[in-house]
């Protein structure tokens, strides 16, 4: 996928929306059946600042947890 080092997981389904979740080290991108591979790609790269932007507040996240 296009970001490499977030783990990516596709899972598709009988909707017929794309949504992005993104929790414990891992984005899981829900789609629906058929839905083109390229569709998605270029999903992602279009929500691509918001998943960064949300990628490292959930690591701030955890590492305030751990530090407690």
């Amino acid at each position: 996928m296009v970001f490499s080092e977030i783990s990516t997981k596709i899972v598709r389904s009988n909707r017929k929306t794309l949504a992005i979740e993104l929790k414990q080290g891992e984005m899981i991108v829900r789609a629906p059946y058929d839905l083109d591979e390229e569709v998605i790609e270029q999903f992602l790269q279009k929500k691509k600042s918001w998943i960064e932007k949300h990628w490292l507040l959930i690591q701030q996240q955890q590492k305030k947890c751990y530090k407690h």
